[in-house]
């Protein structure tokens, strides 16, 4: 059932999903700046030939997710 309960007037089946819509451009934005990181990562791993990109140069993966 759609809509609000009779009994106690609250939000039941869809209708209470309604209060995530003014959500949706955040959690898309963080969604495509989180695939865009991991992207990114794993192509300069594949740069710099690196077997295990935060094994072998920590200082520049932590340096990469902090700017």
């Amino acid at each position: 059932m759609v809509g609000k309960s009779p009994a106690t007037g609250t939000n039941t089946g869809l209708a209470r999903f309604g209060s995530l819509t003014p959500l949706a451009p955040i959690l898309l934005t963080v969604t495509a700046i989180w695939i865009a990181s991991c992207w990114c990562y794993y192509a300069l791993v594949e740069v710099l030939s690196l077997k295990s990109g935060y094994d072998e140069a920590p200082v520049l993966f932590a340096g990469y997710y902090l700017t």
